[in-house]
């Protein structure tokens, strides 16, 4: 399994496990959570140039979860319980819990369910307590560890949107080389003065932030 298929198995399961455990609370947090996971199942089932629209939906799903979070925040002080804090023993310790994505990457329903199975055997101590205190913050711990991943999915995807549209406006540079001051793809350029005008060299695409050049040598 690739690295991509990998984080993605990731992020479908764990809003999976979000929406099973809470289904437990009647309300917001149950359709906050029903509906994030409704968005990153739909995400999920895009195609690979589908890149724009999966990262707006991983957004949707974002702020439903963020919206659930708040929910079972105040829940939780309404019921006369303390949020854990990143120091709690049980945060850490729930944090520490590694997520296994489905067998081979598969994302059917059928081996999607097992996998939420086996994490849910898992944080079933935390998730399925009967002490209000330990299930809502179990939630709390575990939507906060998927949208983490969910920043970063969409982190990467607008990398990728922007390098697509890199491409469509400069497609002569799809073969360049890397900018040897920032990293950045660089496109041709033709020196427009001195004494090297008319010539063509490689500019980065980030001037004039940046002015790293190169000399096309041997046709690059």
């Amino acid at each position: 399994m690739d690295a991509k298929t990998n984080r993605q198995q990731e992020w479908l399961l764990l809003g999976t496990l979000v929406a099973v455990f809470g289904s437990r609370f009647v309300g917001r947090i149950c359709d906050h959570a029903h509906d994030a996971r409704f968005f990153l199942k739909t995400a999920a089932g895009l195609a690979d140039d589908e890149t724009e629209r999966k990262r707006r939906l991983i957004g949707q799903a974002d702020s439903l979860l963020s919206r659930m979070m708040n929910e079972t925040e105040l829940l939780l002080m309404s019921c006369g319980c303390a949020i854990w804090s990143e120091e709690d023993e049980r945060y850490l310790e729930m944090m520490a819990q590694r997520i296994e994505p489905s067998e081979d990457g598969a994302d059917g329903a059928a081996v999607l369910s097992r996998a939420v199975l086996k994490e849910r055997e898992r944080f079933g101590r935390w998730l399925l307590a009967e002490d209000m205190s330990l299930a809502l913050n179990g939630l709390l711990v575990l939507a906060g560890r998927l949208r983490r991943l969910l920043r970063y999915e969409r982190k990467r995807l607008a990398e990728e949107t922007d390098e697509a549209k890199h491409r469509a406006l400069f497609p002569e540079a799809a073969d360049a080389p890397s900018c040897p001051v920032c990293g950045s793809p660089m496109r041709l350029r033709t020196a427009k003065s001195g004494a090297n005008a008319g010539s063509r060299f490689w500019g980065c695409t980030q001037y004039p932030a940046c002015r790293g050049v190169r000399e096309i040598i041997d046709g690059m």
